[in-house]
């Protein structure tokens, strides 16, 4: 995000419904990076009121490549569980005494 954004509550009810709809739509994750030093705290302020609403899981980030890594570990989690758990434990299979 870049700039200052105040937002009133009616902002806040519109990105609550559109949240709602894209995690019903399959959105699984969503980060949040903040590139403008001003305003942080009321920024996420206003996105946590959004995505606290929801299921939704969701983080902040100053670097787009950490935003972008969190983000794939959340897809491999979801949707794909058993790639993430093979690139977590080794193949013993040929090892194995059969």
């Amino acid at each position: 995000m870049h700039g200052l954004a105040l937002a009133p509550m009616e902002a806040t009810n519109a990105g609550q419904e559109i949240v709602s709809k894209a995690v019903a739509l399959g959105l699984i994750a969503t980060a949040v990076v903040l590139h403008e030093p001003e305003g942080v705290a009321m920024q996420k302020k206003f996105w946590s009121r959004v995505y606290e609403s929801s299921t939704l899981a969701f983080e902040y980030f100053d670097d787009t490549a950490q935003a972008t890594l969190w983000l794939s570990e959340k897809y491999l989690l979801v949707c794909r569980p058993t790639m993430l758990i093979s690139s977590i434990m080794p193949d013993d299979s040929h090892n194995s005494p059969n």
